[in-house]
C-alpha cells in the first residue's frame, strides 16, 4: 500500500510538473509579440461620452430609447448597465489589457531582456501607460497641480496577478500621473516600427509620440508636449492631416467612406483600436433608438456637418466634404467614422459580437495639442499660427469659428486688436451659421474699440 501510494504521488507530481497548455508559457520573443496584441482594451467610452455630450439632443417622447444606458448617459445619471459599452466593461477590459502588458514585461525580464526584445518592452510600457491614462480620463478628476495630491487616482498595476483577489490602493492622482509619465519616458525610446506588420494597430512611433503629446498637455508639462509633438509634426504638419478631398471624391456609399476614415493607409491615423461595441448601431444611420441623437434640425444642419457658408446651402454643388459624408435619418445624422462589423461565432444563425474600429490618436489632434501648449507657454505667435491653420483645415461651422475665436482672444491679449478683428470678421462673413456667429458682434465691437 505504501509503495502504491508513493508511485501514485510520484506520477501525480510528474503530471503537475507539465504545463497543461504550452501556449500559456511565454518563453520567446515571438510569443511576447503575439501576447501584446491583447494589451489594447477591447472596450472604450465613446458611446457613453457621445450620448452625454452636446452632440446629442432629446428628440422627444414620441421616439424610442435604444437601451437604458443610452438615456442614463444623456441625462448624466448613474449607468446601471453592464454590457459592452458600460463603465464596468471598460474598467474590466482595460485592466485585462494592462495585465497582458504586465505579463509581457515579466516574461521579458524572466528571459533576460536584452537588445532583442527592446521593441516589445517599449510597446508593453506604452500600453500599460495608455490603459491607465484612459481609465484616469473617465474615472478621475482632471489633473491640476494644485489638487492632484489630494484627488484620488487609480490602482497602478505593475505586476501580473499571482494570487486570488489581491488588494490594491488607489493612491493619489499625482501618483497615478507620475507612474504614467515614468512608463512613457522609459517606453518611448524603445518603440521600433519594424516590429509590426500592420503598424497602425500598435504603438508605432507616431502613435507613441502623439499619446505622449496629449498626456503631457493634460499633465501641464507644456515644453514636453511640444517636444513630443515636434517628433511627429515637425514644420510640415500637413503631411499627417486628413485628405478630405480624396474622401469627397470617393464613391458615395457608407461602407467605403467608413473604411476610408479608419484606413491604415491614411497618414492622419496614428493608432487604430478595435472594440466590442454597439455604438454604431445606436448613433448610426438606423431607425432604432431614435429618441436621443445627433439630429438634423437643431445640430447637424445648424452647428456641425451640414452648416451653410460661402460654399452654399446644404444640397448645393458646393457642399462641404463632411456634408457629403453624412448619412442617416432626421433624428440621427452620423458622419462616416464608424461602421459596425460582426465577429461571428455562429454565422449561420447570425450569432456574434458587434465590433468597431476607432481612431484614438491622429495627426490633426496632435497639431491642436501643440497649439494649446504654445498658448500656455505664452508663445502666442506660434499658438495663433497653429489655430489659424487648424481653422483652415477644419473649414466648417463647428470647429473653425472656435479656433478663430481662440486665436483672436490671444491676439487681443497681446494688444493686436486689428489682427483679432480680422478673424472675428471672417467668422461673421464665412461662418454665419455657427453658434459663435450669434455673439460675434460683441467680439467685433470689443476689438474695434480704441
Amino acid at each position: 500500500m505504501t509503495l502504491a501510494a508513493a508511485l501514485t504521488l510520484t506520477s501525480c507530481d510528474d503530471f503537475l510538473d507539465k504545463m497543461p497548455d504550452n501556449r500559456t508559457e511565454i518563453n520567446s520573443a515571438e510569443k511576447v509579440t503575439k501576447l501584446l496584441v491583447s494589451a489594447y482594451s477591447e472596450s472604450n467610452t465613446n458611446y457613453l461620452c457621445e450620448m452625454a455630450s452636446d452632440n446629442t439632443m432629446d428628440n422627444g417622447s414620441n421616439y424610442t430609447i435604444g437601451e437604458r444606458q443610452q438615456q442614463e448617459a444623456y441625462l448624466w445619471k448613474k449607468i446601471t448597465g453592464t454590457g459592452n459599452d458600460s463603465p464596468l466593461s471598460f474598467w474590466n477590459n482595460t485592466y485585462l489589457a494592462i495585465a497582458s502588458a504586465n505579463q509581457a514585461l515579466a516574461s521579458i525580464e524572466e528571459m533576460g531582456g536584452g537588445e532583442t526584445m527592446k521593441a516589445q518592452r517599449g510597446e508593453a510600457l506604452m500600453c500599460r501607460a495608455w490603459g491607465h491614462f484612459c481609465l484616469a480620463n473617465f474615472f478621475c478628476q482632471a489633473y491640476s497641480p494644485e489638487t492632484a495630491d489630494k484627488n484620488l487616482g487609480l490602482p497602478y498595476a505593475t505586476e501580473p496577478e499571482t494570487t486570488v483577489k489581491p488588494e490594491y490602493t488607489r493612491g493619489t492622482l499625482a501618483e497615478l500621473y507620475a507612474n504614467i509619465a515614468k512608463d512613457i519616458e522609459e517606453g518611448l525610446p524603445l518603440i521600433d516600427n519594424n516590429l509590426y506588420t500592420v503598424q497602425k494597430y500598435h504603438f508605432n512611433r507616431n502613435a507613441a509620440y502623439a499619446f505622449a503629446t496629449r498626456f503631457y498637455l493634460y499633465y501641464q508639462k507644456w515644453d514636453k508636449a511640444i517636444e513630443c509633438a515636434d517628433k511627429v509634426l515637425g514644420n510640415t504638419p500637413g503631411k499627417v492631416m486628413r485628405d478630405w478631398k480624396t474622401i469627397y471624391e470617393m464613391p458615395s456609399d457608407f461602407t467605403s467612406r467608413c473604411n476610408e476614415f479608419v484606413s491604415t493607409k491614411s497618414p492622419a491615423n496614428f493608432l487604430l483600436q478595435t472594440a466590442t461595441s454597439q455604438m454604431p448601431f445606436w448613433v448610426g444611420p438606423y431607425n432604432t433608438g431614435t429618441r436621443y441623437g445627433h439630429n438634423a434640425t437643431y445640430i447637424c444642419n445648424i452647428e456641425t456637418y451640414r452648416t451653410s457658408g460661402l460654399w452654399g446651402a446644404y444640397g448645393s454643388s458646393s457642399d462641404l466634404y463632411m456634408a457629403n459624408s453624412c448619412w442617416g435619418i432626421e433624428q440621427k445624422i452620423c458622419y462616416t467614422k464608424y461602421r459596425q462589423d460582426m465577429q461571428y461565432v455562429d454565422k449561420v444563425n447570425g450569432i456574434g459580437y458587434p465590433m468597431v474600429v476607432t481612431v484614438p490618436l491622429t495627426g490633426p489632434e496632435t497639431l491642436l495639442c501643440r497649439a494649446e501648449a504654445y498658448a500656455h507657454l505664452k508663445q502666442y505667435d506660434k499658438a495663433v499660427d497653429h489655430l489659424k491653420k487648424a481653422a483652415k483645415m477644419a473649414d466648417n461651422n463647428s470647429l473653425s469659428p472656435t479656433f478663430l475665436i481662440q486665436a483672436g482672444e490671444i491676439l487681443e491679449s497681446q494688444g493686436k486688436k486689428d489682427e483679432a478683428l480680422k478673424l472675428y470678421q471672417e467668422i461673421k462673413k464665412k461662418y454665419f451659421q455657427s453658434m459663435q456667429y450669434q455673439n460675434i458682434d460683441a467680439y467685433i465691437e470689443r476689438a474695434s474699440a480704441k
